[in-house]
């Protein structure tokens, strides 16, 4: 086990490496399994924000988000920003919708699937659909896909894909009133 000054909310696996992230403030912690040895880095997370999940790819590329204050004092903006498996800076992309009222209100990334093609399929906290497409040893494609839910902005606390890849199901719902429905995309 990893010993972190933070507590560990998320993990992911690719490889010889597990990544962890540790509140507050999105530091990210990778573990060889074969040396034994660990480094991190700091991604960084204002204003209270954790995400539930963080994603490898099998060429060892993590994705993490970041969510950084705003200029001048203004909204916080939110990243998804991928390292390579030497914890180096591969990109950094805009997420849309990440946030929608305070950082701390966020629960990021709340479910994900690894497709057949090696793709990875993730689902914000309010819905909103986005797909990871790894490519060699370039920087992975990643493409918005919309909202989850045909109603638009819903919470979604998972995600699954079917063998084949084609569909992807979850549990989504509007509200403390409203009851959680499954979904399929």
């Amino acid at each position: 086990l990893l010993a972190a000054p933070e507590g560990l909310i998320a993990l992911a696996g690719s490889g010889r490496h597990i990544y962890v992230l540790g509140y507050w403030g999105h530091v990210l912690y990778q573990y060889d399994i074969k040396t034994g040895q660990a480094r991190s880095v700091k991604v960084g997370a204002v204003g209270g924000h954790v995400s539930r999940n963080i994603l490898a790819d099998g060429r060892g590329h993590v994705y993490v988000p970041q969510v950084q204050a705003g200029a001048g004092g203004g909204q916080p903006a939110a990243s998804l920003v991928e390292y390579d498996a030497d914890l180096n800076e591969v990109a950094r992309r805009p997420l849309r919708y990440y946030l929608d009222g305070r950082p701390a209100a966020a629960h990021g990334i709340t479910g994900f699937a690894c497709l057949p093609d090696g793709s990875i399929a993730f689902i914000t906290h309010n819905g909103y659909l986005s797909l990871i497409r790894p490519s060699g040893d370039a920087p992975a494609e990643v493409t918005d896909l919309g909202w989850f839910h045909p109603a638009g902005p819903v919470y979604c606390a998972s995600l699954f894909a079917d063998e084949t890849g084609r569909f992807l199901m979850g549990a989504a719902n509007g509200g403390w009133r409203r009851d959680f429905e499954w979904v399929v995309y």
